[in-house]
């Protein structure tokens, strides 16, 4: 498994590198897109769908981010952004604070197909927006990254080290408020430091350090949504496509939750972001 685990990992990293900052917009747009129809497939299973049921939910999100891109993309998208981010906050702290116990979900979940939908559509709309802007797209997408991988890596070594009252027992037990906290201290230090970067040289590191650390605690609830979900269709991950790492949607989980708050934040830092 560690040996699968490396493997992937070495072929997938300098990949993911390369369509971040050195692809055209356009094919880092489509290869998102393909990311986020693969999620959609696995989100699908998720939620209860197989078979053909579960490729034409696939095919339905990729559609959509089709004719978002075709469309040019021209509206304002302030108030979804705005609404989707409230909707991820608040899941955020409802799975923090719930602690009823997890019943198993055995049917079609069809109320969480159309969020799941609406959620991923939302995400890829957002990496690609951030992606867009003009000179810096490419490093503000990897600070995006970078600020997820900072709170889950100070998360894992703060938790193991001082982890002792449990986030949220009944969905991810091993996730510790220590761990979070770690996690949360070194995105904030991660955006301080941003401020060396020319795009936010005018913004006040403070402000950058409470938006690094907003994106990162909401990247926690996107993990805990999926931990749920998984928990309650009664599986390990949400597919098979990335040996030794699970499904896509494992991966990205994180990512889908706090994309569209980092880009609202980026909307206030600059209007020309959307």
């Amino acid at each position: 498994m560690l040996k699968q685990r490396v493997l992937t990992a070495l072929i997938l990293a300098p990949l993911a590198l390369w369509v971040v900052l050195f692809a055209s917009h356009e094919v880092f747009a489509f290869v998102m897109m393909g990311v986020i129809a693969v999620a959609a497939h696995e989100w699908g299973m998720l939620c209860g769908l197989s078979g053909l049921r579960q490729t034409a939910f696939a095919i339905t999100s990729l559609l959509l981010m089709l004719l978002a891109y075709s469309s040019g993309q021209t509206l304002d998208y302030q108030l979804l952004l705005l609404v989707v981010s409230a909707t991820w906050a608040g899941l955020t702290l409802w799975l923090i604070v719930q602690r009823s116990e997890l019943e198993p979900h055995q049917g079609v979940f069809y109320p969480g197909l159309l969020i799941g939908l609406a959620l991923l559509f939302v995400a890829w709309f957002s990496v690609v927006q951030i992606h867009a802007i003009e000179a810096y797209g490419s490093h503000l997408v990897m600070a995006l990254l970078l600020m997820i991988w900072i709170a889950d890596t100070g998360a894992y070594f703060a938790g193991r080290q001082f982890g002792k009252h449990k986030l949220s027992p009944k969905v991810s037990p091993g996730k510790s408020w220590e761990g979070v906290i770690g996690g949360l201290i070194g995105v904030a230090v991660f955006g301080w430091f941003l401020t060396s970067h020319d795009y936010f040289k005018a913004v006040n590191p403070f402000f950058l350090s409470i938006l690094s650390m907003l994106v990162a605690f909401i990247s926690v609830g996107g993990d805990l949504f999926e931990s749920r979900i998984k928990r309650q269709r009664g599986v390990k991950d949400s597919g098979k496509i990335l040996p030794g790492h699970g499904g896509i949607y494992d991966r990205i989980d994180s990512v889908i939750a706090a994309a569209p708050v980092y880009l609202l934040g980026l909307t206030l830092i600059d209007g020309s972001a959307l």
